[in-house]
């Protein structure tokens, strides 16, 4: 959102986003100030309300009245199952302009905050989901396989494309080491990096278990974790605990984007072990830093790394699989730096934010007719 809003705002549109005033979802936390303005962009954030224990939901009724008063020449709604994308669609239908659609689709399996919003999930598939899928002048998914699993959802009138995530390389110019992150955190052998939220999808509980055999062969691995709690921190602390690894494991928690680069260029290898991923711009991330990647075949990944090219791919749930990717990453220092210069030159090519921004931009200059 933020690339998108900055970079159409720099161009000459008048750009305004409209949210909640929630800093995190998983636990609801609020903002701690109004934040109006990011980067020039005019935000209005709405109050956040969510029904009690595992049937969390949340909505911001206020929302409702600001969008259909506001007119604007496109209205572009992100995140499936959620209020605002048929406020979205609502308010586009009143003024009689085109309504946008990126839904960054999870499959109902790989559903946040236990068996409580699961049921909800169901519930809101079966009565609501196609709604905005109907509604939509167009969707965008951020890869093919995303696209693939919203097919049965979409009516075939309805337009699609395929415009994936970026990052901006700026923020990963450079050939830094590292080496004052691994002092600051005391990593001195091996580095092991996830990057990304701890949520339940992510599944780093699939490299945990795999630290006691890891550190057979690499005895001064360190498992680094950089992301918000998503409600499974406590969980993975104690399956390291339980494990007798806990000494090899580091969470992090949020950091800002200077640490954040330093932790890409101190890595040796970067794991996304996911069960599902809708895209995975953490990969570009690590990517840009020229750093070799192994993440799970699911989803839009396989858009991302090219097997074998520029990182390695191995089947969710494929334990073995997971482990001799990493083994042979974590022991031959001239694949990585050969996969890890191919993923820097492909990221380049493909996923910079400028050119992503273009292809939306141009896609809303067809919908309101050129101007």
């Amino acid at each position: 959102m933020h690339a998108l809003a900055t970079r159409l705002k720099r161009r000459g549109h008048d750009v305004a986003v409209y949210t909640s005033d929630l800093k995190t979802e998983f636990p609801m936390e609020r903002l701690d100030g109004p934040h109006g303005e990011v980067d020039g962009v005019p935000v209005r954030r709405f109050r956040a309300r969510s029904m009690p224990g595992t049937l969390h939901y949340v909505t911001y009724p206020a929302m409702r009245a600001a969008l259909l008063a506001d007119a604007a020449d496109i209205y572009h709604a992100h995140s499936y199952g959620y209020p605002h994308t048929h406020l979205a669609a609502r308010a586009a239908r009143r003024h009689g302009k085109p309504f946008v659609y990126t839904p960054h689709f999870h499959p109902p399996y790989s559903t946040t905050g236990g068996r409580g919003r699961r049921a909800l999930r169901s519930v809101y598939d079966a009565a609501l989901g196609r709604r905005p899928f109907r509604e939509a002048d167009l969707v965008i998914a951020v890869s093919s396989a995303e696209l693939q699993w919203m097919r049965p959802l979409i009516p075939l009138t309805t337009r699609t494309v395929v415009i994936p995530n970026g990052i901006d390389l700026k923020d990963f110019e450079g050939d830094g080491d590292g080496r004052r992150f691994r002092d600051r955190h005391g990593v001195h052998g091996p580095l092991l990096l996830y990057t990304g939220r701890l949520a339940a999808n992510k599944r780093l509980d699939t490299v945990i278990r795999l630290l006691p055999d890891l550190i057979k062969e690499f005895p001064d691995l360190v498992f680094v974790a950089v992301g918000e709690d998503h409600a499974m921190g406590r969980e993975w602390r104690d399956l390291a605990d339980r494990l007798g690894v806990a000494g090899h494991v580091k969470f992090l928690g949020h950091v800002d984007r200077a640490e954040l680069v330093e932790a890409y260029r101190a890595c040796d290898a970067f794991v996304l072990p996911s069960d599902y991923e809708a895209f995975g711009i953490v990969l570009l991330e690590a990517m840009a830093c020229g750093k070799p990647v192994v993440a799970t075949r699911v989803g839009g990944v396989p858009d991302i790394v090219r097997h074998g090219e520029t990182g390695l791919l191995v089947e969710f749930g494929d334990a073995e699989a997971m482990r001799r990717a990493l083994t042979s990453l974590l022991g031959d220092h001239v694949a990585r730096r050969e996969l890890g210069g191919a993923a820097r030159r492909a990221v380049g090519r493909e996923f910079d934010w400028d050119a992503v921004v273009g292809r939306i931009e141009e896609e809303y200059r067809v919908l309101a007719g050129g101007r």
